[in-house]
């Protein structure tokens, strides 16, 4: 079986054509066992209500409603605990993601791949969106110390056993981008065509470093040894200065510059940093109380042909 997931927030313009979409792409084998799981993650416009007519119209179309907007991958979480294929695709519900790619992800998966990753074969763009998305993919090869290709979206497939190894992560705050290339596994990246979209992005700047943050604390120890080298480097500044003052005493008589100038400066370069160390450790607190509180990614309202 194919299971196919559809995370959607406020798309209600785009999940008719999706649906027609994936199953017209899917015409020439019909012999196909196929589910197309949608999660209406506390969607505020119609989305809900279209969902509901496409379960009714279409059997293999299974909906869950979550009971308000957990965010992006506790929706695709709750695709994967829900769907029961041998290949699962992942792609998004704003028709970037064209379906008539889904057959040569599928035999990728097919062919000995564990995961086949899709990479977007489109001309360079610079407006904002863009470019945060191209840093937050630096920022996570940088991470997990590795090199995939430029443009990697959202759209891709994998097999029963990277879905189980997905599954045995119980970290409440997951995130699956980094997880799965984090796991490892034998992959192929492919070329794929996307369309342009009009409509404006959920992924507003603020979750777009919210994300980059995730990561960053999630999947490394940069953010404490910047700390570390940070301080590191005050403390031997602080002791050349201190070191310096103290022989220009001895051997001139001299001191270096005073005053409530210098003394200001100091204090606000030491301040400064203590309490960027602090909300750094703050967060990994915060994590940790997350984790021991084990509160569940997410709530469903309702399901629909499950």
């Amino acid at each position: 079986m194919i299971s196919i997931i559809i995370p959607v927030f406020n798309n209600q313009s785009t999940l008719i054509k999706l649906a027609e979409d994936i199953f017209k792409s899917l015409d020439n084998t019909p012999e196909e066992k196929l589910e197309v799981i949608f999660i209406n993650d506390g969607s505020r416009d119609n989305s809900g209500l279209v969902l509901n007519e496409l379960a009714t119209k279409y059997p293999k179309i299974k909906v869950i409603h979550l009971a308000r907007n957990f965010g992006q991958h506790p929706a695709i979480s709750a695709g994967f605990e829900n769907a029961s294929g041998n290949i699962i695709i992942l792609m998004d519900a704003d028709l970037e993601d064209d379906p008539k790619n889904i057959p040569q992800l599928i035999s990728s998966i097919r062919s000995g791949n564990d995961i086949c990753f899709t990479i977007r074969d489109e001309p360079p763009q610079w407006n904002l969106v863009r470019l945060l998305s191209k840093l937050y993919h630096i920022l996570v090869d940088l991470i997990l110390k590795e090199k995939n290709p430029k443009n990697l979206g959202t759209f891709r497939a994998f097999n029963k056993k990277v879905l189980l190894a997905l599954l045995s992560h119980p970290e409440r705050l997951i995130l699956y981008g980094p997880l799965m290339h984090h796991m490892g596994f034998k992959r192929e990246f492919i070329k794929v065509q996307r369309h342009s979209n009009p409509r404006v992005s959920s992924y507003t700047l603020a979750k777009r470093i919210q994300l980059a943050l995730s990561s960053i604390i999630s999947y490394s120890d940069l953010p404490h040894k910047v700390f570390f080298w940070t301080g590191t480097f005050i403390f031997l500044m602080s002791s050349g200065y201190a070191l310096l003052s103290f022989l220009q005493y001895l051997l001139l008589g001299k001191q270096l510059m005073s005053g409530m100038t210098l003394v200001i400066m100091i204090l606000l370069i030491m301040m400064s940093t203590l309490m960027t160390g602090l909300g750094i450790i703050g967060s990994y607190v915060f994590r940790v109380f997350q984790e021991v509180l084990h509160r569940p990614r997410y709530l469903i309202q309702d399901k629909r042909n499950f």
